[in-house]
């Protein structure tokens, strides 16, 4: 089974929601399950967390060009933006090789 979680963290935000996934998915990696990440790369980032676990790590840009600062994660342009960008990012891997399509996508997320 492959899982891939959707979180991020930075200095200001969702450092909870990546150590909550980081729980689950270590679990699950014992468990059998093939785990990775996608995070942003935003300032002050815990990204290194997911590789130290011996997890796939997979990262977006810091912020979309229309974004000026982490408060527009709660814009919703930045929501459509990231969701776009996502989407991009598992279609690339699907075109590889559909072996590495992902069985579950887990979002622990403020959008």
């Amino acid at each position: 089974m492959k899982i891939i979680f959707r979180t991020d963290s930075s200095e200001e935000i969702g450092s909870g929601h990546l150590m909550r996934c980081l729980t689950l998915a270590t679990r699950l990696q014992k468990s059998g399950a093939s785990v990775s990440f996608i995070c942003r790369d935003l300032p002050g980032h815990l990204n290194q967390m997911v590789i130290e676990k011996g997890l796939m790590l997979h990262t977006l840009p810091s912020l979309p060009s229309d974004c000026d600062d982490l408060t527009a994660i709660d814009n919703e342009q930045f929501g459509q933006n990231d969701f776009e960008q996502c989407e991009q990012f598992l279609r690339s891997i699907d075109q590889r090789d559909r072996a590495d399509r992902a069985d579950w996508i887990i979002v622990d997320h403020y959008r």
